[in-house]
């Protein structure tokens, strides 16, 4: 965990907590790979294939769909939260940091080049401007193109998973960061709620979710389905949007642990 995030960790508990250790600094010995390298269509292609010699016969946009889950989930969390509770801008464009990878080309952390600085400003596509535009805006369109899977379907894998995100913030976190959170004349959920930008450009993170009563309970459902359930080890998640036509019956055998790769 870098130093400037030492405050969330006395008032985060699991599973946000788990994402404290996304960020390193230079110090950190682990050789990494610039993002905007990464995105190079002569290099991006041999990360995609993250443990070949495991998928070889597997399906490779699912493949690829999981990867970026992964880098989404080490990525997002931690530069949102650092924003909304602890008014710190990190420095998150992809000419600005690297990713580090496991031993099965899997991202593990993202190397930022500072701590970040302190920020008042409160309009969440400000703050947020160098996270959407300037990393996830191309990583989508690379990983899109490498992969041959739609931007479409990227965009939801960030978009729930920021949806989700902001609801843990505002639900689970116990301080008064947390009641800053909510109270803020600064409204976060704008980034999922908000049909486009303030610039008028269309917000490729908006409106994730659908969310339906089943037999009386809320269930939520992502807009486009991951395709993880093309990996037979992997099966459906509970959000899948294929499952909705069967939501009236009992889905416990049907359903496969949600990804949650943040640990």
């Amino acid at each position: 965990m870098i130093p400037s995030l030492a405050p969330a960790a006395a008032f985060l508990s699991a599973p946000l907590s788990n994402y404290l250790d996304a960020f390193v600094l230079a110090d950190d010995p682990r050789p990494g790979i610039r993002v905007s390298e990464l995105l190079r269509p002569d290099v991006l292609p041999d990360f995609l294939c993250w443990d070949g010699t495991c998928h070889e016969r597997s399906d490779r946009r699912a493949v690829c769909s999981l990867w970026s889950l992964a880098y989404f989930h080490r990525l997002i969390p931690l530069t949102v939260m650092s924003g909304a509770l602890l008014g710190l801008d990190l420095p998150v464009g992809m000419d600005e940091t690297e990713v580090i990878f496991d031993e099965h080309r899997m991202p593990v952390a993202i190397r930022l080049p500072h701590e970040g600085e302190i920020s008042v400003e409160t309009d969440p596509f400000i703050r947020f401007d160098p996270l959407v535009r300037e990393h996830l805006e191309p990583m989508v369109t690379a990983v899109s193109r490498a992969a041959g899977i739609s931007q479409k379907l990227l965009w939801n894998n960030a978009g729930h998973l920021l949806e989700w995100l902001l609801g843990e913030l505002s639900t689970r976190t116990v301080s008064a960061c947390a009641s800053c959170f909510r109270n803020a004349t600064c409204n976060w959920n704008a980034l999922v709620r908000q049909q486009h930008w303030p610039d008028g450009d269309r917000n490729c993170l908006f409106d994730p979710v659908r969310y339906e009563l089943v037999d009386g309970q809320p269930v939520s459902w992502r807009k486009v389905c991951c395709i993880r359930y093309l990996l037979p080890e992997h099966g459906f998640c509970s959000y899948c949007p294929h499952l909705r036509a069967k939501a009236g019956a009992d889905l416990s055998s049907t359903l496969a642990k949600p990804v949650v790769l943040a640990a």
